[in-house]
């Protein structure tokens, strides 16, 4: 398994319907592109200070799976649509989970 991990954090004045609009929308990939195996995203819980504010997981069968939805024209869309207008910052990672 390939494993896709990626944290968020929001611009200053980035408002709750903004990140509920982006969680509605991530929520749609595992539906519509079929190489996503397991999908998990949501933002953080605010138990400790300095945490991201968001996480995404996606697994995949291997790297190629991964390409493929990273490169996606509905994820990119969402990217554009949901996504940049809130980003501060993220960082991620992909590695094989086994």
């Amino acid at each position: 398994m390939y494993r896709h991990v990626i944290l968020f954090i929001w611009k200053p004045g980035t408002t709750s319907e903004q990140v509920a609009a982006a969680h509605r929308s991530l929520a749609t990939l595992p539906d519509r592109l079929p190489h996503i195996r397991a999908f998990s995203a949501g933002p953080d819980a605010g138990r400790l200070q300095h945490n991201a504010d968001y996480a995404l997981i996606a697994d995949f069968d291997d790297p190629s799976g991964y390409l493929a939805y990273r490169d996606d024209p509905y994820h990119l869309s969402i990217i554009d649509r949901f996504m940049a207008p809130i980003i501060e910052s993220y960082v991620r990672v992909q590695y094989h989970a086994d």
